[in-house]
């Protein structure tokens, strides 16, 4: 969706990189889903994206001149903006609730784990000793940290969503 904005709003990737402090390499990762941006460089896409809609907001309040192919241009481009949008969004909620359930069971895991450390003998405790370790693993890529990162996303998307569907 970021790059869908950007493109609708004609800024250059390198510009939008420059001012979210990421490189563009980055920035295009995060455009394609690959990579996420730090949540430093996304509460800054988030005032920009404010930024901007206030900005059409205010532009939208005056009367327009602009010729009517380009009014059509403006309306498909956001059509094909709230589809994206809206499978976006689809992908966000799905994302945060495997995590959510990874974070789960490595949490079930690891009070397996507690219950069997204490009647373990030496053999068993060095196996419990490795699960132990993978569950911590697997509890720390589906940190708290990473569902919240998320769930900030997928709040901006919503409320592009909402933007798109009111103009």
């Amino acid at each position: 969706m970021i790059k869908e904005v950007r493109a609708f709003y004609g800024i250059p990737q390198g510009l939008l990189a420059d001012y979210l402090g990421v490189s563009r390499s980055h920035l295009s990762m995060a455009e394609g889903g690959r990579r996420m941006l730090p949540t430093a460089a996304t509460a800054k896409l988030l005032k920009f994206y404010q930024a901007m809609l206030a900005a059409e907001a205010a532009s939208a309040a005056a009367p327009s001149i602009e010729p009517k192919a380009q009014g059509q241009q403006k309306k498909k481009l956001s059509r094909e903006a709230l589809v994206l949008c809206r499978r976006k969004i689809m992908l966000q909620q799905r994302c945060i609730k495997k995590l959510q359930e990874q974070q789960s069971r490595a949490e079930k895991v690891l009070a397996s784990l507690n219950s069997l450390a204490a009647s373990a003998d030496e053999f068993d405790a060095g196996m419990l000793e490795i699960i132990n370790i993978q569950a911590h693993k697997m509890q720390a890529r589906n940190s708290a940290d990473q569902i919240m990162k998320l769930d900030f996303e997928l709040t901006l998307l919503l409320a592009t969503k909402q933007h798109l569907e009111s103009t």
